[in-house]
C-alpha cells in the first residue's frame, strides 16, 4: 500500500477549486449505551443526556471555527413512520478537541431532544 501526503489538492483546470477533507467524521448509535460505530479521526463519544452528546477528536483542530455537516438515519426508538417526525440534529459547541451534539424530534407540537438510532457528522475545516 501506498501513501499519499499532500499540502493542497486542486482541479487541474487553470482556476480550479480547491479541494478540502473532512478533518473527523463519525457514525455512532445513541440508543441504549452511545457508541461509534464507524469513525475517522474521532477518539470516543459521551452521552451527556437524552439526544446529547459529545464526540472527542483524535487530534486538537487548529481552530475551533469549523464546519459541520450532520444526518440523522431513524426516527426515536426505531419507528420509520413517514412524515411523522422532523428528525434534525444541531451543533451545541465546538471546540478543537471535541464537538458537542443534540439531535432532536419535532412531533408537530414539540420539540424536544431525544436519542436517535443513528446519526452521523463530518467536520470541515
Amino acid at each position: 500500500m501506498s501513501t499519499l501526503k499532500v499540502n493542497t489538492l486542486e482541479e487541474a483546470t487553470s482556476g480550479g477549486a480547491t479541494y478540502f477533507t473532512a478533518k473527523a467524521w463519525c457514525f455512532y448509535e445513541q440508543i441504549g449505551t452511545s457508541s461509534i460505530i464507524n469513525d475517522g479521526g474521532c477518539s470516543s463519544i459521551s452521552d451527556l443526556a437524552t439526544g446529547r452528546a459529545i464526540i472527542s477528536f483524535d487530534n486538537t483542530l487548529s481552530t475551533a471555527n469549523y464546519g459541520v455537516v450532520s444526518h440523522v438515519h431513524q426516527d426515536p426508538q426505531g419507528t420509520t413512520q413517514s412524515g411523522k417526525y422532523l428528525d434534525g440534529i444541531f451543533t451545541v459547541s465546538r471546540l478543537s478537541t471535541s464537538l458537542s451534539l443534540n439531535t432532536t424530534n419535532d412531533s408537530s407540537s414539540t420539540t424536544s431532544s431525544a436519542d436517535m438510532n443513528q446519526a452521523d457528522f463530518a467536520v470541515m475545516l
